[in-house]
């Protein structure tokens, strides 16, 4: 099985020990990594067209936490078509949604805050229209809520080394 995640930094930090521990926990499945860091969904949008041109046979999409970002928030509405063409365009069948971590709002610096609040808006409208296209989603956060410990890096948003084990088996769990 082919596997192509899309998204944002939260799938592009993936680097090739997680891509490794993710094929071996879905045997049989080749991943490729066309995430970009700093992508929201009118960069995924932009080049959903070619992304649905590889042989996948699943597309993992990542998209949100730079949507909301305050600095260059994509607003719900405009979030909300981009993810519908994208789904329009890779095909709702072959499209599973990883809904992004919450941040460590705690760790936030000032002129890059992001906040769990309008994170939840841009996670609850993933959600909705991952339901209503019928493509399957999964949450992340009530794994890495049970970890009882640390998951981000210094920064707040991105994930450190037991955050990204949690991700491997969470999109793992979803793909089998």
């Amino acid at each position: 099985m082919n596997i192509v995640l899309y998204g944002d930094s939260t799938l592009a930090r993936l680097n090739k020990e997680l891509v490794l521990n993710l094929e071996k926990a879905t045997p049989g499945s080749i991943f490729y990594n066309c995430s970009t860091s700093g992508f929201d969904t009118n960069d995924g949008l932009k080049r959903s067209e070619f992304i649905s041109t590889l042989p996948a046979d699943v597309f993992v999409l990542c998209f949100g936490l730079n949507d909301g970002a305050p600095w260059k928030q994509v607003d719900l509405p405009d979030f909300k078509n981009n993810i519908n063409e994208i789904i329009r365009i890779l095909g709702s069948q072959r499209t599973v949604f990883l809904l992004p971590p919450l941040v460590d709002e705690s760790k936030q610096t000032e002129g890059h805050r992001r906040d769990n609040v309008t994170l939840m808006n841009y996670l609850a409208t993933t959600k909705e229209i991952a339901e209503l296209n019928g493509c399957k989603y999964i949450d992340i956060n009530p794994a890495l809520t049970a970890t009882g410990t640390e998951v981000h890096v210094d920064d707040g948003v991105h994930l450190n080394d037991l955050g990204n084990e949690v991700l491997v088996k969470v999109v793992s769990s979803i793909l089998m």
